[in-house]
């Protein structure tokens, strides 16, 4: 008598061995999802640490944008407040961008991460920059002054502020992705 077809026991082994092959898969496009996630915030971030560095640079003057200059005035390390933070990235933008006059190549702004204003951290997913400013076909695009600069966390993709330290000793800035109250605490 010939044999059509699949038995039972084999029919199981092979969607056991699919599903194992699967899970194998989406792990590996997950985790590479995750590890491209952290290599952008790390490069947002430092592009946004060198276009503030030269913005003061470049500066006539020598000064920082507002924000910062307020803190450097006062000769103190200090956290800028989240909204000062938020001010800081837009001045560099709008800089870069050539909405506050001659454009300056501070930053490029086409791989960054936005927010509209009024967002709130870890409940809001991110935006490229370019999509925020464009729009779809339901909401108009969002300008520059309304909108929050940040990063996708690795894991949930949930949008999240970048924020600054203004360091007197050195008169420097650097821009992290910590929480303000987590940086209140360390420095």
């Amino acid at each position: 008598m010939k044999r059509r077809g699949f038995t039972l026991v084999e029919l199981m082994i092979v969607i056991s061995v699919l599903g194992i092959l699967m899970t194998i898969v989406t792990t590996a496009a997950v985790n590479s999802i995750h590890s491209a996630r952290e290599k952008q915030t790390e490069a947002m971030r430092v592009a946004f640490q060198s276009a503030i560095s030269t913005y003061q640079a470049a500066n006539s003057s020598g000064k920082w944008p507002s924000p910062v200059q307020t803190a450097a005035d006062n000769a103190q390390t200090v956290v800028l407040s989240e909204e000062a933070a938020q001010t800081t990235f837009r001045i560099i933008v709008q800089k870069a961008t050539g909405a506050s006059g001659a454009a300056m190549p501070l930053i490029d702004p086409h791989g960054l991460i936005v927010a509209p204003t009024g967002a709130v951290d870890g409940r809001t997913r991110g935006l490229p920059y370019d999509e925020a400013r464009q729009g779809d076909g339901q909401r108009r695009g969002i300008t520059t002054d309304r909108m929050l600069f940040g990063y996708q966390e690795a894991k949930s993709g949930r949008f999240r502020r970048f924020n600054i330290v203004y360091h007197a000793e050195t008169d420097s800035v650097t821009v992290h992705t910590e929480s303000y109250s987590e940086l209140v605490r360390k420095y």
